[in-house]
C-alpha cells in the first residue's frame, strides 16, 4: 500500500476491526508499514505521526520490529530472527496485535506478543 493517504490507512483498520468484530481504531489507533508512515510524514521524523489524533500508532518494519508510539511512549520491539516466507507477516501481526490489546495488554506488550506469534507462524510447525 506504497503511497497510502491517511484516509485510506484509516480504512484499512476499520476493515479489519469490522472483519474481528469490534472498533480497531478505538482499540489501537492504526498500524502502518514504514513506507506507510513515510508517505504520510515525509521526511519529518516517524515521532510526527502522534499528530494524526490516533491513541496509538504502530509502525512496523518487517525483520526490524516495529515501533509503537502511545501514550507517551516510543519504543521498538525487536523482531525475532526466524526463515520462513514473510508472506502475511504483517497481517498476522496486525490481527495479533489488536487481538492483544483488546484482551487489555497494554501497547508494548501487544506488540511483544504479536511479534512473537508471527515468528511462531513464520517458523512453521515443528518436526
Amino acid at each position: 500500500m506504497h503511497g497510502a493517504s491517511e484516509a485510506d490507512v484509516e480504512e484499512r483498520v476499520k476493515r479489519w476491526g469490522r472483519e474481528l468484530g469490534f472498533d480497531a481504531v478505538a482499540i489501537a489507533g492504526t498500524e502502518l508499514a514504514e513506507e506507510e508512515a513515510r508517505a504520510i510524514v515525509g521526511d519529518a521524523g516517524l515521532e510526527e505521526l502522534r499528530g494524526l489524533g490516533v491513541p496509538e500508532v504502530i509502525v512496523t518494519y518487517g525483520l526490524r520490529g516495529s515501533l509503537v508510539l502511545a501514550r507517551g511512549v516510543a519504543e521498538h520491539v525487536g523482531a525475532h530472527p526466524v526463515d520462513g516466507d514473510p508472506t502475511g507477516a504483517g497481517d498476522a501481526f496486525s490481527i495479533a496485535y489488536l487481538g492483544a490489546r483488546a484482551a487489555g495488554h497494554g501497547p508494548v506488550s501487544a506488540a511483544r506478543r504479536a511479534t512473537a506469534l508471527v515468528a511462531s507462524l513464520l517458523a512453521g510447525p515443528v518436526r
